[in-house]
This record gives C-alpha cells, sequence and structure tokens, in this order.
C-alpha cells in the first residue's frame, strides 16, 4: 500500500484511474451515461465500470477515441461512443 497522495497525475501526466472514480460520465450533449464506479481490464486496455441509472453496468474501454474531455473540477468525464 502506498499514500493515496503519491496517485495524483500532474497536469500534462497520464493520470491515475483512482482519480476519475465517481466521475459522472456524460455523452458530447451532456446526457449522463452513468457513474465510474469501478475499473477493469481485457488484457489490452483498461475499462472503465459504469454504474447507469437503472443500476445495470456498462464496461466502456478507457481509449482516446471514447474520453473526450475529463473535467476534474466538476468530476465529470465525457465520452463519445
Amino acid at each position: 500500500l502506498i499514500p493515496e497522495e503519491l496517485l495524483i497525475s500532474e497536469p500534462g501526466e497520464t493520470i491515475y484511474l483512482s482519480e476519475i472514480l465517481n466521475f459522472i460520465a456524460l455523452d458530447p450533449e451532456g446526457k449522463s451515461l452513468g457513474t465510474v464506479t469501478d475499473f477493469s481490464s481485457n488484457g489490452v486496455q483498461d475499462l472503465l465500470v459504469l454504474q447507469k441509472s437503472d443500476q445495470n453496468f456498462a464496461e466502456i474501454p478507457f481509449v482516446p477515441a471514447f474520453v473526450k474531455e475529463i473535467r476534474f473540477e466538476k468530476k465529470e468525464l465525457v465520452l463519445d461512443l
């Protein structure tokens, strides 16, 4: 175990997934897709586990093709799926 304060990226660095835990995922129009509740992997890439409003879950690849913006101040991710 390491101190949590060591898992905070600086601007321009690759982020730690723990930094976006509990962020709200939005589509480009601002509609909620769910909340980031966990992370997974398919062996090739990291996956965001989103809990949707209907209590179901979805796994979304955490790749630049889908992740368009991370708004740390608002705790939001913009995903274009």
